[in-house]
């Protein structure tokens, strides 16, 4: 049943029955009660479940106005009243309309009466924090740095909360610097306590008991195939610097993390964050909460309710004290640097669509080495043993009127069929900032192109936008492939902008540049990722050149396909197998490959990514 009263019969005797007195009454207390904050009500709407007031006078101008007359109307009803909607008025019509929910008002409320009362009791408070499992209040320096200071502020948050959280933690700041924390906690059913609470002081652990746990966790995670540079632990955090190697899915590596570091830190950390890398440069940081995993773990929680106390950061964090892989107080594995890894697998060159055959090809062993020498630089090289080909078969000379860039495959892959070095690059990627990544690349870094060459880009974290920039400058390979170089010698570079869709998981990217043979245009490319790790996509290459000085096709195109061999395998695996198919190798529109794209090392640990296979997270 709705109440309507105008302010002018609000204060009538109309009375029909007790339950309309007793309405009556509550209006009349609402007029008077929001009167004295300020607030001139013109009109009132009411039934279970929500209030509307038409104010023409706003709550008094401070941070809280209308969640205090909300407050007021709410402790007025019966607990079935949800919501106090505030619509303002000027010469009767509306100028905006707030909506405040009962949890919402009850929250801040409860933080006002908190800061006020510790603010009475001579506390500074530089920040509360309140959560139904754990209240964080810190305390800045200019309050009395005492045992019984402190036990009396957690005492008091304690006692102040209508519905008391199950622990309440109070830090002592010196100078900005958490200096002490004390910790009043609920009793487990575990603990054999009849009720009440503990007080205890967390201390710090000395730097021989952190390098013993940091030696503990780098041993199970590399255990578990996950690669770990560094480690840092408080008194009420964790952090990880990792590499992972084992999944594909992003989630599934953080969440293993998480619970080895959760396994072996002490029982006062309560965050446990994941700082994740890809070739030494920082994808992203995920913190999540201690109880939240170990809730789930119990089967007393979920992976969405990790998900919701989980916070998301950018490299290198957003506060001011966060851990940087190079502070002091962080233990670095020092078995991480230098490394050598190495792979040995059949590989499949083919050549189609030809006039000698539709497919031509070639079966050989492909070895690559990789030496990690310091965070993010490294050494590569990949070289190929042939096992069986037909590519002799070609016979088709190029008739390119432009400079033959692509369009001497025949020679290339006939004179270096067998021993011939795939790449051989030195790659040096560093940050220079949350969103910015940098590299400088030299060596051999295709079949058929060499030289030096840079990049950087811009990647915001939870952007679906990301630009990079590059530059080389390359000089053709000699046809055996080995370390012989042509005359030809080109500058090529493209500004690319790649943007992610909000649907179907597609993926557009232009490059605007100039290619291989000198011919400046764009490259545009759509692709699509599907859940099972399946990437397909297709790319057109538009340049000055005209159609007839191309020659056949009048443009370069072609589609392409990646698959993770975990699909093929009985084990979990990061590495992919990628197709590409052009109808023909022509010279025009052509793009240099380099070893270490910046923007798929970043992408991988984008938060989207995370959060697209968050399900897995306790796989």
């Amino acid at each position: 049943r709705c109440i309507h009263r105008s302010r002018d019969t609000a204060r009538g005797d109309v009375t029909v029955t007790q339950a309309e007195m007793q309405r009556a009454s509550i209006v009349d207390y609402l007029y008077d009660s929001l009167e004295e904050q300020g607030v001139v009500v013109e009109r009132l709407d009411m039934n279970d479940s929500e209030v509307t007031l038409f104010v023409s006078d706003a709550p008094p101008d401070d941070d809280h106005g209308e969640m205090r007359a909300a407050n007021i109307v709410l402790n007025a009803l019966p607990v079935t009243a949800d919501r106090v909607v505030f619509v303002r008025l000027q010469d009767d019509q509306e100028l905006s309309r707030v909506v405040l929910r009962r949890d919402d008002i009850r929250r801040v409320a409860r933080i006002d009466q908190l800061y006020d009362g510790l603010e009475a009791r001579g506390f500074q408070v530089e920040s509360l924090e309140l959560a139904q499992e754990r209240t964080t209040v810190r305390l800045s320096s200019g309050t009395i740095a005492s045992s019984a200071a402190y036990e009396e502020a957690a005492r008091f948050i304690e006692l102040a909360s209508p519905e008391p959280t199950d622990d309440v933690v109070v830090v002592g700041l010196d100078a900005g610097v958490e200096a002490t924390r004390i910790s009043l906690r609920r009793p487990t059913a575990a603990s054999g306590q009849d009720g009440a609470r503990g007080l205890d002081v967390v201390e710090d652990l000395s730097d021989t008991e952190k390098r013993q746990v940091a030696l503990k966790v780098f041993k199970e995670l590399e255990q578990q195939g996950i690669g770990v540079e560094a480690f840092h632990i408080s008194r009420y955090k964790v952090s990880a610097f990792v590499t992972p190697f084992l999944f594909r899915q992003q989630a599934r590596n953080v969440g293993r993390v998480a619970r080895v570091l959760a396994n072996n830190v002490p029982d006062s950390v309560e965050e446990l964050q994941i700082v994740t890398l890809n070739g030494g440069l920082e994808t992203g940081r995920i913190t999540v909460r201690r109880r939240d995993l170990e809730n789930a773990v119990r089967g007393q929680g979920s992976t969405e309710e990790i998900w919701a106390g989980a916070r998301i950061e950018p490299p290198g964090g957003e506060e001011e004290d966060s851990v940087q892989y190079f502070d002091e107080a962080v233990v670095r594995n020092d078995t991480r640097y230098p490394t050598l890894s190495w792979h040995i697998r059949p590989a499949l060159r083919t050549h189609v669509g030809g006039p000698d055959a539709l497919l031509l090809y070639q079966i050989y062993i492909s070895t690559s080495v990789v030496a990690d020498l310091f965070p993010g630089l490294s050494v590569t090289g990949v070289v190929g043993k042939n096992v069986k080909s037909t590519l002799d078969q070609i016979t088709l000379l190029s008739d390119s009127r432009l400079p033959h860039v692509r369009s001497d495959i025949r020679e290339y892959l006939q004179e270096g069929e067998d021993g011939n070095i795939q790449r051989l690059q030195t790659d040096y990627l560093f940050q220079m900032g949350p969103a910015f990544y940098g590299r400088l690349s030299a060596g051999l870094f295709e079949e058929m192109f060499g030289g030096i060459g840079g990049e950087i880009l811009y990647r915001p974290l939870g952007s679906r936008l990301a630009i990079g920039l590059d530059w080389n400058r390359v000089r053709q390979r000699d046809y055996d492939q080995r370390f012989k170089f042509r005359d030809y010698v080109v500058n090529t570079g493209h500004l690319s902008v790649y943007y992610k869709l909000p649907f179907q998981n597609l993926q557009l990217e232009t490059h605007t540049g100039q290619f291989l043979a000198g011919d400046r245009g764009t490259q545009f490319a759509i692709s699509r990722r599907f859940d099972s790790g399946v990437h397909i996509g297709a790319w057109a290459t538009l340049t000055d050149v005209p159609a007839e000085e191309f020659g056949e096709g009048s443009f370069d195109k072609g589609i392409f396909l990646s698959v993770p061999l975990e699909l093929l395998l009985t084990n979990s695996s990061r590495r992919t197998g990628t197709f590409s198919f052009r109808p023909l190798t022509r010279d025009g529109g052509q793009v240099l490959v380099t070893g270490r794209r910046l923007y798929p090392l970043i992408e991988d640990g984008n938060i989207d990514n995370i959060a697209r296979d968050w399900d897995r997270f306790l796989d």
